[in-house]
């Protein structure tokens, strides 16, 4: 099994369907696969970008930031003030499009969550766009149980008077499939064994 040859999503299915089979060769090959590809993205926003020590000089960051610190079901109009009509929001689980289908997400997430706190570590930005790292904590009825689950993430935004794309990046299994009884206790498995096979 070649690096090269192989898209790093296949692999991971691969992995997870074939978890007892898999040698330590290839699981080594997806750890460095992955951080040769976490250290590019990094490399290329810390070329382009600045680190922002007062983010009050930017409004439009800083009003996203904080509907984020007190989401909340009641407070989704100031959507509205935030992003453009035909907004782009991504993460792991949906792509949404549309101020309208954006609220209805938002509405969704914030009803199922019995406790949340956000905390952003990092912001860079340049003209138009910015990324934001954060730590988060939040519990929802059906996953582990209700229990607190803390997840790391990173936002990437482009906009121009209002943001018209929004991309969170962060641990899909860590949020959900490693809180689910069967996926979960291979996924935790698999991350053992790609530990154990470059320590």
């Amino acid at each position: 099994m070649t690096g090269s040859s192989i898209d790093t999503g296949v692999l991971i299915v691969r992995i997870i369907e074939n978890s007892d089979q898999f040698k330590s060769s290839d699981l080594f090959d997806f750890k460095v696969r992955i951080s040769s590809h976490c250290q590019h993205k990094s490399l290329i926003c810390k070329e382009k970008m600045n680190a922002v020590t007062d983010i009050k000089k930017h409004p439009l960051v800083s009003s996203l930031m904080a509907f984020y610190e007190d989401f909340a079901a009641d407070k989704l109009s100031a959507l509205e003030d935030i992003y453009t009509q035909d907004i782009e929001f991504l993460d792991p689980i949906h792509k949404v499009t549309g101020i309208l289908s954006l609220k209805r997400y938002m509405k969704q997430m914030a009803t199922n969550l019995t406790h949340y706190k956000i905390r952003y570590v990092d912001v860079a930005m340049s003209e138009n766009s910015a990324y934001l790292t954060w730590d988060m904590e939040f519990a929802n009825p059906k996953l582990a149980g209700g229990k607190v689950i803390s997840l790391r993430g990173v936002t990437n935004l482009k906009f121009t008077n209002r943001v018209y794309y929004h991309e969170d990046v962060y641990d899909l299994g860590a949020m959900v499939y490693e809180h689910l009884p069967v996926i979960g206790k291979i996924i935790r498995s698999i991350k053992i064994r790609v530990g154990d096979s470059v320590s």
